[in-house]
């Protein structure tokens, strides 16, 4: 992706629209128009200085956000669920990119995905599928678990695995979308796994990633790096025929920081896609015991701080781990969490769902005297409707003016707010109507979302 550029001037003469993108879900955003607040309460800190942004200055497409399927788990997510994840009416969260796994049992595990991925799909939803291991008799360890490689004699019935994978699911009226190779092929596990090498990964892709696509439909991603190292990538980038056979780079972010660019991707034209994180350190060395309420809430904003950080660099995708689960998207109930209630970061999640995804990101930038710890996105749809999201993880309020287009004064704001408990959300999407020129606040430990009309 081309570097940010930052403008300094008031952008004018700009219409926008949020349309279908008007709030409808969570908190406050019922069926009340928002109350008009025209000053903004003494905050901690006051910036003097403008935040501006540029629908102009283009970068990437955004496509989409969501997770992972939760059968591992033990239970797949339910149709409850699914809807509460996928939906776009009130109370529902937005996601639109369900992941999942392909897993080398075959069959009998496959046709357990068939009703989330219909269900999914029905919502607007994009399928990713992944495998972590090829079956045990095709891999050198003869097991699922450990270390182990691809046999090379058995390059061949790999892809004839990954084709009937996807035309059984298609039977099944659950079709997957895009069609990954391998989850991390770079790291060396003792669960279900495979290890490939850059070399091993160029080769099976130039020899069959081809009849993969045309044999099922599906887009193919590669490779799922566990820390988005290139060299799994460039190879198959730098080469046309391999490249043709590609159409999205995916990869995950763990150890990965500071997050980087892809440009060979995008000179390419190839869809960058995050598609694994996830954080619960919180929770201590894997006890499921809270460090702190303070642990939690400072995890949580680095968690969406993270996410802004992943559309700085260009990413057009960002899924999480397990959907359901106590540390994601909705509780399980454990640990403290309610069994199918949005946590903070479900929340969280849905900002950039609903007012990112199938938008453009565009220039923006922030003032001299904006703490250095608030980051900022935004992005354009299709009618010229802008969209800012701005993190503030720091415990100091912060006021803002925000320069906007000469004939237009009102904006809505959507502020989500981290407690220090799972179930603790001071303010889940709460609606507020707000004149930007005179100053928008920035509330601790937040996500707020600008829509200007």
């Amino acid at each position: 992706m081309k570097k940010r550029i930052l403008y300094i001037g008031m952008v004018v003469g700009l219409f926008v629209s949020c349309g279908d993108d008007a709030p409808s879900s969570g908190e406050g955003l019922a069926d009340n128009e928002p109350s008009l607040s025209g000053t903004v309460e003494d905050a901690d800190i006051t910036v003097d200085a403008p935040l501006t942004y540029n629908p102009s200055e283009e970068f990437q497409r955004v496509i989409g956000f969501g997770g992972m399927e939760t059968q591992w788990t033990g239970r797949t997510l339910d149709d409850g669920e699914i809807r509460l994840l996928f939906g776009k009416e009130e109370g529902q969260l937005g996601y639109n990119i369900l992941r999942v796994r392909i897993a080398p049992e075959g069959e009998s595990k496959w046709r357990e995905l068939a009703n989330g991925i219909i269900r999914a799909r029905k919502l607007g939803a994009t399928i990713l599928a992944t495998p972590w291991s090829p079956p045990a008799e095709m891999k050198t360890n003869n097991s699922v678990n450990g270390d182990g490689e691809l046999k090379v004699e058995c390059y061949g019935d790999y892809a004839d695995y990954l084709i009937r994978f996807a035309n059984y699911m298609e039977g099944l009226g659950a079709p997957v979308d895009v069609l990954s190779i391998q989850n991390e092929p770079d790291i060396k596990t003792t669960y279900e796994t495979c290890n490939w090498t850059p070399e091993q990964i160029f080769n099976f892709v130039k020899g069959y990633a081809k009849r993969i696509k045309e044999e099922t439909g599906c887009k193919v991603m590669v490779a799922e790096s566990f820390s988005y190292k290139h060299q799994y990538t460039d190879p198959i980038l730098n080469d046309a025929e391999a490249c043709g056979a590609i159409d999205c780079i995916g990869g995950h972010i763990y150890g990965n920081n500071p997050l980087e660019s892809y440009a060979l991707a995008h000179e390419k034209g190839k869809e960058f896609w995050m598609t694994e994180y996830l954080l619960n350190d919180a929770w201590g060395n894997g006890d499921e015991t809270l460090v702190s309420a303070e642990a939690l809430r400072d995890e949580n904003m680095e968690f969406v701080t993270g996410v802004n950080r992943c559309m700085e660099v260009g990413m057009q995708v960002y899924l999480w781990w397990y959907l359901r689960r106590f540390y994601s998207m909705i509780g399980d109930g454990t640990v403290g969490s309610e069994l199918d209630e949005p946590t903070v970061r479900g929340y969280f999640l849905s900002h950039f769902a609903r007012y990112a995804a199938g938008r453009v990101r565009i220039g923006v930038n922030l003032p001299e005297g904006m703490p250095e710890e608030v980051t900022a996105t935004a992005y354009k749809n299709a009618d010229g409707g802008v969209s800012l999201m701005l993190v503030n993880p720091a415990g100091e309020s912060v006021s803002v003016k925000v320069a906007m287009p000469e004939d237009k004064t009102e904006a809505v704001q959507i502020t989500t707010v981290s407690g220090t408990a799972i179930t603790d959300i001071p303010k889940k999407m709460e609606k507020t109507a707000v004149r930007p020129a005179e100053g928008i606040r920035l509330e601790p430990y937040s996500l707020t979302t600008l829509l200007v009309e």
